[in-house]
């Protein structure tokens, strides 16, 4: 009787363990967006940054389970400074999907709000960047 208790115990920490694990590893991310963006002027427009952290991408199993990150960034061209610039208003490169959805900047604070305009997959993918961020003067 006591080893089909221990076997018992056994086979259900295991299987918490792997929940545990599964769970981590799919629904989870070690990449995260600072809380700081930094806006700078340049000539006739404004430029936007944002960073954070993302994960490397995995090419074998043990990167899979290192979940590696590096510190990556963006930036928007921005035609002001203050109030609510809308996706359509950001430039965009030949080749690339157009913005859609708002970057809202009052006082000291930003809040992007964008989307992708997936036109060939007809559907909006939803930036990586978006978020309420402490905003920073800078020079260039």
């Amino acid at each position: 009787m006591r080893k089909k208790e221990l076997k018992k115990i056994f086979l259900i920490s295991s299987l918490i363990i792997a929940g545990i694990t599964a769970y981590v590893f799919l629904f989870t991310s070690p990449s995260t967006n600072y809380k700081t963006a930094f806006i700078a002027t340049e000539k006739d427009h404004f430029i936007l940054t944002v960073k954070g952290r993302r994960l490397l991408m995995v090419h074998d199993p043990v990167s899979l389970f290192l979940r590696k990150t590096y510190e990556d960034s963006t930036n928007y061209i921005i035609p002001r400074k203050q109030g609510v610039i809308k996706g359509e208003e950001l430039p965009t490169n030949p080749g690339y999907y157009k913005s859609v959805g708002t970057i809202n900047i009052h006082d000291n604070q930003v809040e992007i709000n964008l989307s992708i305009d997936n036109y060939d997959d007809k559907k909006l993918d939803s930036d990586s960047w978006n978020g309420k961020y402490k905003l920073v003067w800078r020079d260039r």
